[in-house]
């Protein structure tokens, strides 16, 4: 079990674009380009590239690029260009299928290439061996139309070859480009480019014999070999600087072939002494004693206009053999494609370090230095490098700018998978983690395993644990290779990721690997690696090993790792009893400002709200949470501060029997957006105001059932609630707003069928409140009038004294008074109850207010027996005694007893009592 200041895996979350300044966990000793480096590009590049006043490349609106690769090399042609006019969908439809596909390699080192065709195969031979990014396809359904690319093996270069669809079989293929882009486009137009025609070199004989081919192709860098898996020949490859050196058709000579090849030139010997080399006249092919050419003479002059032999391509060159059956290769049944060979690297950190951060400067002052003589590809291939440099050595802003300078000069590079996983690694270590997932989440970069370390770690700055759990790598030895600056920004963190696991064995292997050579490591990484190992023995269950590690974190220099220990020890110290809540409130109020901006402050703010509602200090628990949650705006843990306080909320406010009627309304009112929609939400607002009755706050409990009925209700439940509030508006002084609601209410019963039972009750129930506002209102005898409609009924009977009573009107209470005695059905042989003993000392009050001395005398004669044993028995003597011995006093004690005597809120206890969600 993961402690709290973990907290519970959030889940996956959408990357987001940082626009607040944050502190890492491992900050990274990094600072934007300085001013020279700035002036030293800019020089360099043509046209001169504009800089801000800090150095940092030129970006539109925000700090960080939000356009995905695609999205920003359209909006870079699209400034260059001007805007293009609109097109309507079946337009685009249309322009789409009719794009050719086109076989893109973005590099990010200049290479040669040769691209060649045989039978259903193209090929792509590089000089540069090791290559790890894969060509890509782009056009309409290329993804889907194409199968993947298969990596030949080749000692010196790298080769690939591409399966062609059936519809793609007699395409015509153009290239284009050269040094760090090429393209191989699949078109039905010829190139505009001619090929690069052989010449025919003949020794000074007159043999037969004594021939050399020669295709004069300029700048190439050698002669690759490789074998074509299914045939099991040879392929000599001649590799070219740029696309308009190739030789174009096939063409055949004695003891061999030159293959389609749409750049540079690739050609099939057909005898162990053929020769193809590279001279200063281009690529020569010939033989020990020459080849068997016709010389000039010989031909004629439709042969002498042609220059070359007839392009249809004989069988032996097209294709692989086949055997009677149709089947490739003639010696197997069955052919047999080699499966792609899965590239999991692509980043070369040992040969980008270039002599390490000692070095760096000076190698960065050699390459900017030697950029002004270098053409464009030359230039954007220094920039990378100087990237790649600085990535390797643990400087990620730096890496950003160089990075973004090549891409403005080069916008093919936001296609390339070894361009974009450069940019995503160098703003990972930058700190911009959604620009970063952004990159590394592109679906070129999905074969690279490697990248799911910096995938991993990306998502745990984003604070989603969850996913970085999900796709971090389970064996660490590749990071293990990594330079030493990288092993501790990336080792901390998928160390933690896998103790937010639960993972400890993984976690401890990191951090062992990482403890080696403890001289070497910063002291921001010897403070994690203490806090994580102590995290570690906490899991296993060793508390003491684990005190002993953050005990000295809390005190030290480095403020993340104080704020982290402390956090964690108070935790611990409290899941084991050894501190008191308020202790470890006072100890996490110490470390509310120890860290600010990232999830660990939201983390302990939220810790501390709760620590305060356990305490039962609600608004300053509430007020914190709300801090917290306010503080990392849509990210996962806002999510759990929220959900966590809109349940307290509720369980607080509805079933908390125990929190007083201030306390709850003081919650309410200060945090009423954590109200829960629905019907939770009106039963928490309905139980809140009987809260509010009972403490005799019925102005505050008037106006929030007012609130439910206005916008919260409809129906049966407004009219039930505009019932309760017309009782509540009574007890408040404000008949008016009584008999408005009482009056809403009915307007919706009169709707109901006649004859249902429920609906007749709660119109008679509201006929009878009715009548109290009135009364209430200054008008007793209309409200009295109105009451004489009814039946008798006990309820009437109390509503009538009352109103006659309020109003002063002694013999009509008395009468009412005499229907409640008679209600009770009094038996002289029992003794009285508290209530009987009521009822009859107000009717001797009203006798005695109205002057009916014939009627007092009956209530002493009845009931002086029974109410000399009761506590009211002096009041009541005094009330009955007659006249003439009557004392000065006994006025004071009926007007005491007068005043004392409320009727309505007995009334009010009996309706209550029938109001279902009262019982609820």
């Amino acid at each position: 079990v993961i402690l709290d200041v973990y907290g519970s895996a959030p889940e996956p979350v959408r990357a987001e674009t940082e626009t607040k300044k944050t502190k890492t966990p491992v900050a990274p000793e990094t600072k934007e380009i300085s001013s020279e480096t700035v002036e030293a590009i800019r020089k360099a590049l043509p046209g001169g590239v504009l800089v801000d006043h800090l150095g940092a490349p030129p970006v539109a609106a925000h700090d960080e690029p939000t356009a995905s690769p695609a999205e920003a090399e359209e909006h870079h042609e699209q400034g260059a260009h001007g805007a293009a006019p609109p097109e309507t969908p079946l337009a685009r439809a249309l322009a789409e299928l009719d794009r050719p596909a086109v076989i893109v390699t973005t590099l990010t080192e200049r290479a040669q290439m040769a691209a060649f065709r045989r039978g259903d195969f193209v090929w792509l031979v590089f000089d540069r061996p090791h290559m790890n990014v894969f060509p890509q396809i782009a056009g309409a359904d290329a993804a889907s139309r194409f199968p993947p690319f298969e990596t030949v093996p080749l000692e010196k270069g790298t080769a690939f070859r591409l399966r062609l669809p059936e519809d793609r079989k007699e395409t015509v293929l153009r290239g284009e480009g050269g040094g760090l882009v090429w393209r191989l486009v699949m078109t039905d137009k010829a190139p505009d480019i001619p090929p690069v025609r052989p010449e025919r070199v003949f020794a000074e004989t007159d043999d037969v014999l004594g021939g050399t081919l020669v295709w004069p192709i300029a700048g190439s860098s050698g002669v690759l070999s490789l074998r074509d898996p299914d045939v099991g020949d040879e392929i000599r490859v001649i590799t070219v600087p740029d696309s308009s050196q190739f030789s174009g058709p096939i063409y055949r000579f004695p003891g061999g072939g030159v293959l389609e090849s749409p750049v540079g030139m690739a050609v099939i010997p057909r005898t162990d002494e053929l020769l193809v080399s590279l001279s200063g006249e281009g690529v020569s092919i010939g033989s020990p004693g020459g080849l068997a050419l016709s010389r000039p003479k010989d031909l004629s002059r439709h042969a002498m206009r042609a220059d070359i032999q007839d392009a249809t391509p004989p069988e032996s060159l097209g294709s692989a053999p086949t055997d009677s059956h149709g089947h490739e290769g003639g010696h197997v049944q069955e052919r047999r494609a080699v499966p792609p060979h899965r590239f999991k690297r692509i980043f070369d950190f040992d040969r980008w370090m270039m002599g390490g951060i000692q070095a760096l400067n000076d190698n960065q002052n050699i390459l900017l230095s030697g950029m002004p003589a270098k053409d464009k590809d030359g230039m954007v291939q220094d920039l990378l490098t100087l990237g790649k440099m600085n990535l390797a050595n643990d400087r990620g802003q730096e890496a950003v700018g160089f990075l973004r300078y090549a891409s403005l000069e080069m916008p093919e590079m936001l296609k390339s998978p070894e361009y974009l996983a450069l940019r995503g690694g160098a703003f990972a270590l930058a700190g911009k983690c959604g620009m970063a997932l952004r990159d590394l989440q592109s679906p070129l970069l999905q074969p690279y395993d490697e990248l799911d370390y910096w995938r991993a770690y990306t998502l745990a700055c984003l604070e989603d644990w969850q996913q970085a759990s999900q796709v971090m790598p389970s064996d660490f030895r590749l990071l293990l290779s990594y330079p030493k600056a990288l092993q501790e920004r990336l080792g901390l963190k998928l160390a933690e990721i896998s103790l937010r696991n639960a993972d400890v064995p993984a976690a401890e292997a990191m951090i062992h690997s990482l403890q080696e050579e403890p001289e070497t490591l910063r002291p921001a990484t010897l403070a994690g690696l203490d806090y994580l190992e102590g995290e570690a023995e906490r899991q296993n269950g060793a508390y003491d090993q684990s005190r002993a590690l953050w005990a000295p974190l809390t005190t030290g220099p480095d403020d993340l790792y104080r704020a982290k220990a402390g956090l964690a020890l108070t935790m611990l110290d409290l899941q084991e009893k050894k501190i008191e809540t308020k202790e470890a409130i006072d100890r996490l109020e110490g470390l509310r400002y120890a860290w600010r901006g990232d999830e660990l402050e939201v983390k302990v703010n939220f810790i501390l709200g709760k620590l305060y509602l356990e305490d039962r200090n609600y608004v300053k628990g509430f007020g914190i949470l709300r801090e917290a949650a306010a503080m990392s705006p849509g990210s996962n843990i806002e999510h759990d501060v929220t959900d966590y306080m809109k349940k307290t909320f509720r369980d607080l406010l509805l079933e908390d029997e125990d929190i007083s009627p201030l306390d709850a309304v003081a919650v309410y009112e200060e945090f009423t957006e954590l109200t829960p929609p629905g019907e939770d939400g009106n039963k928490l607002i309905q139980k809140l105001a009987e809260r509010l009755v009972d403490a005799q706050l019925f102005d505050r409990a008037a106006a929030l059932l007012r609130h439910q009925v206005n916008y919260r209700l409809k129906d049966g439940e407004k009219a039930r609630v505009n019932t309760r509030l017309g009782v509540v508006s009574l007890l408040a002084e404000h008949p008016e707003d009584a008999l408005a609601a009482f009056e809403a209410a009915d307007s919706w019963y009169q709707t109901q069928e006649e004859d249902s039972p429920e609906a007749a009750r709660k119109r008679y129930d509201l006929a009878l409140l009715e009548a109290r506002a009135i009364s209430q209102m200054g008008r007793p005898e209309e409200a009295l009038n109105s009451l004489n409609r009814f039946d008798p009924d006990p309820r009437v009977n109390r509503l009538k004294a009352d109103i006659a009573w309020r109003a002063r009107l002694w013999e009509e209470a008395a009468a009412a008074l005499q229907d409640l005695i008679l209600d009770e059905a009094l038996d002289v042989r029992r003794p009285l109850t508290e209530t009987q003993a009521n009822l009859i000392l107000n009717r001797a009050v009203a006798l005695n207010l109205s002057g009916n001395r014939v009627g007092l005398a009956n209530i002493r004669e009845r009931y002086g027996v029974q109410m000399a044993d009761t506590p009211r028995a002096s009041l009541f003597d005094v009330v009955t005694r007659p006249r003439n011995v009557s004392l000065f006093t006994d006025k004071s004690a009926i007007d005491d007893l007068v005043a004392e005597v409320d009727l309505f809120q007995d009334f009010l206890a009996a309706y209550k009592q029938e109001d279902p969600q009262s019982e609820e």
